[in-house]
């Protein structure tokens, strides 16, 4: 299984915006800037930009988040294509070289599968079989690590788009114990 001490940056796309309390996303990368630089990337903004762009701020513990803007008059298609040509651009401004993408949505996946990211964690923060099934299978298959803490009956089981319940876990797969999400101390090794 790759590993995140492979990389020297993480870029993380959140179906919350970065400072969430209650996402456990917020506050393993408020530990992972210790030894990496840290990339959260926000939804983008509509209609306030004439073209696509982004600006840059530091959030707390040393995060760097990138907000995108987007022109109104873009259908989907545009947006997603002006969102990857601007994470092509952050990439190559910020000489980001070996890094990992931590998502905890499928809705990433146009950009997953356009980026040479070293490492891909999946975050599986909420099940997305219902609203996107393809989506989140084909993330279960390119992730190199996902992490969940929802399970059904017992902690040595799961069930994933790619396993039921009564499999063993998939190698890729770690189980996080919900009760712990907020003591546990969290790192990159």
């Amino acid at each position: 299984m790759k590993k995140l001490e492979s990389v020297s940056d993480v870029i993380v796309f959140s179906s919350h915006s970065y400072g969430s309390d209650e996402v456990r996303t917020t506050h393993l990368m408020n530990q992972f800037v210790a030894n990496k630089r840290v990339f959260f990337f926000e939804s983008p903004i509509i209609g306030v930009s004439s073209v696509p762009t982004y600006f840059l701020r530091k959030g707390d513990h040393e995060v760097t988040v990138i907000q995108p803007y987007l022109p109104g008059e873009t259908s989907v298609f545009e947006q997603k294509e002006a969102l990857l040509n601007i994470l092509k651009e952050f990439i190559h401004d910020e000489n980001i070289t070996h890094y990992a993408i931590w998502t905890d949505t499928p809705k990433t996946m146009p950009f997953v599968r356009k980026l040479s990211a070293d490492v891909i964690v999946y975050d599986c923060l909420s099940c997305y079989l219902q609203k996107m099934p393809e989506l989140e299978k084909e993330l279960f298959e390119y992730a190199d690590v996902v992490l969940t803490s929802g399970m059904k009956n017992k902690p040595d089981k799961i069930e994933t788009p790619l396993h039921d319940e009564e499999s063993e876990l998939p190698a890729n797969v770690l189980h996080i114990i919900p009760s712990l999400k907020r003591e546990t101390n969290y790192s990159s090794h």
